[in-house]
């Protein structure tokens, strides 16, 4: 779902054509189901109330069709959106990034798996590249302190500086 709310983000900001998103998972069976972009149409009503919330520019319902119980993302919305198999564990940088979306992954990472981790946001984002991380996230770690300076901490947004 991440992928498409940022999707509607960078279309009502008139940037979507200018992006390319990747969405990445290790669960391949997780990929494939975003890959349809398809969620239960009763869970639609939490969608529309976070995009109004969030101060969505247009309807909600620009960006779906319904079609039996469930919601089908616009092709709109997918055709600058890659999707791939990454494992934050083993795999190395996935490459030159502007920004990383990571939330509520790394509680379940021990400390040098974070490091790790942090270490290769460190190598896929370019200077200045942002990276968002949960609300969850435990952020002790001297790689993000090394390489990363907070843009937001309450929100845990910050910017790569080295």
């Amino acid at each position: 779902e991440e992928v498409y709310s940022m999707a509607i983000l960078l279309t009502e900001l008139e940037l979507y054509s200018y992006s390319r998103l990747y969405a990445t998972d290790f669960n391949v069976a997780i990929l494939e189901r975003a890959m349809e972009g398809i969620c239960p149409l009763g869970e639609m009503s939490r969608n529309i109330s976070n995009y109004q919330s969030a101060g969505g520019r247009g309807d909600f319902s620009d960006y779906y069709h319904a079609r039996y119980e469930h919601a089908v993302m616009s092709n709109g919305l997918k055709k600058n959106i890659v999707f791939s198999e990454h494992d934050l564990a083993v795999h190395d940088s996935f490459g030159e990034m502007n920004m990383i979306v990571c939330r509520n992954v790394m509680i379940y990472f021990n400390q040098n798996l974070k490091d790790r981790v942090f270490q290769l946001f460190s190598e896929s984002l370019n200077e200045g590249g942002i990276l968002c991380l949960g609300s969850h996230e435990s952020l002790q770690s001297n790689v993000l302190n090394q390489h990363f300076e907070p843009l937001h901490s309450e929100q845990r947004i910050y910017r790569k500086i080295g």
